[in-house]
């Protein structure tokens, strides 16, 4: 499986607003895996870290993976007795994570939908569901990318830095209903506006999100055995609406 992030990381970290995400996602994931009385818990496409480092710092015993290179190069900076941080290709598990069983799974920020095509999907699923403990949950968390795709949603927040040598540095993300093989896509953009006026594209780069409604997400998670599933807002506890909410975090039972 390729990594999507590895050639982008260093502007995906600059991009994210780490200080709001946490705040609206930690308590989401702490109060339920709390709910579950969870204990161990393994984050797949972990990124750098933060979440699973916070999560570590309320209690969790943590299993932080991600494939890219770059990015489990940060999240071991927070390596400590209670998180632990791997190399982990979801769709061919090591053997270290293969042979324990954890109280909890999550996968946040669109990482299941970077994967190349549906079958490998439902190879990570099961993957997954081989893992946990039975009864125990998955989180996972994904944008709805029919209204993404809708131009009203088609760019993120415009994010503005100073630049090394004058002017500043614009990074912009944004949607598109057909990237390729008319899959949904996401591209994230480095511009360095210069005093002058003139704007230079410094770094671009797209990739394709796999086309799954939710409904079909459901349904290919009940087939490799996950049950109760719950459609929600974006980590909150209210109903997903697909025709409003931009944002979906799901919580399943193994």
């Amino acid at each position: 499986m390729n990594a999507p992030f590895n050639k982008s990381a260093d502007l995906f970290l600059k991009y994210v607003d780490l200080k709001s995400r946490l705040s609206q996602e930690v308590p989401f994931l702490s109060n339920t895996f709390g709910a579950y009385q969870c204990k161990n818990l393994i984050e797949f496409g972990c990124g750098a870290g933060a979440h699973s480092a916070a999560l570590a710092k309320a209690g969790f015993m943590i299993m932080a993976t991600d494939y890219s290179d770059r990015l489990i190069q940060e999240a071991k900076t927070y390596t400590n007795e209670s998180m632990q941080v791997e190399k982990a290709d979801l769709c061919q598990l090591p053997e270290l994570i293969q042979k324990q069983k954890y109280d909890g799974a999550y996968c946040i920020g669109n990482t299941l939908l970077l994967l190349p095509d549906s079958s490998m999907l439902k190879k990570a699923l099961t993957n997954i569901h081989s893992i946990l403990k039975p009864g125990f949950p998955f989180i996972a968390h994904f944008i709805n990318t029919d209204l993404c795709s809708e131009e009203k949603n088609r760019f993120g927040p415009i994010r503005s830095f100073p630049h090394e040598d004058g002017g500043e540095l614009m990074l912009v993300k944004s949607f598109f209903p057909e990237y390729s093989e008319h899959h949904p896509g996401v591209s994230l953009m480095a511009i360095h506006r210069k005093e002058s006026g003139e704007s230079v594209v410094l770094e671009h780069h797209q990739n394709h999100f796999l086309d799954i409604s939710p409904q079909d997400f459901s349904q290919m998670a009940k087939d490799v055995g996950f049950k109760n599933i719950k459609l929600l807002k974006n980590f909150s506890t209210d109903t997903f609406d697909p025709e409003k909410d931009i944002s979906l975090t799901m919580v399943l039972e193994a």
